[in-house]
């Protein structure tokens, strides 16, 4: 019986992001302090300074709801943030033209995200629709960090729910393949989860 393990599930849904124009994704989770202390570490690195943006960024705490009433866990995520490098002296409207960060890189990244959600094995949500989240736009208006001299335009994503079951299928004789980073198996034809009474291990502390 394996536990799923929501970080794992999270960056398997970065690393299964396509997007055009984009060569890679960097994906980071943690308090906000880790995050930025990865960022400025990154930065500082002659071989990695090119590859810190853009960046999905996960911040903890991560929430887990249970309901004796339902087979699901509901997972709540408080923050995460989808960012990329900006020209600082870009105003607003320049920001949001055919060219611009948002048009070209962020809704992309944005909507890529939440179809990799839906598609990921280990949750229940299949469908983009149904997902419940807050999300906000936040151009950049000053560096992003103190000690940092990088400015970002970013999408905020606030307060999502997803949905992992409980319990895998009883009975269950498939064989267990790992799939975005969660373990499971075939139960005639369908994916079941393989998970104990509490899927989340988020490292929180």
């Amino acid at each position: 019986m394996a536990i799923v393990v929501v970080p794992d599930i999270l960056e398997s849904v970065v690393n299964a992001m396509v997007v055009p124009g984009v060569d890679s994704i960097n994906f980071q989770i943690g308090r906000l302090e880790d995050v930025i202390q990865e960022q400025i570490e990154m930065g500082n690195s002659i071989s990695l300074k090119d590859k810190v943006f853009p960046m999905v960024s996960v911040e903890f705490p991560i929430t887990e709801i249970s309901n004796a009433s339902t087979s699901n866990f509901i997972i709540m995520i408080r923050k995460i943030v989808i960012s990329t490098i900006t020209n600082f002296t870009d105003d607003v409207k320049t920001r949001y033209k055919p060219d611009g960060a948002y048009k070209t890189i962020l809704y992309p990244m944005f909507y890529e995200f939440l179809n990799q959600l839906a598609k990921n094995p280990a949750l229940i949500n299949s469908d983009i629709t149904t997902f419940k989240y807050n999300k906000m736009d936040v151009p950049a208006i000053g560096a992003i960090i103190e000690r940092s001299n990088d400015y970002v335009d970013s999408i905020v994503i606030s307060n999502i729910e997803l949905q992992i079951p409980k319990q895998a299928t009883q009975g269950n004789t498939g064989s267990n393949t790992s799939s975005g980073g969660s373990n499971s198996s075939s139960v005639g034809g369908s994916t079941a989860v393989i998970v104990p009474d509490s899927p989340l291990t988020s490292g929180c502390s």
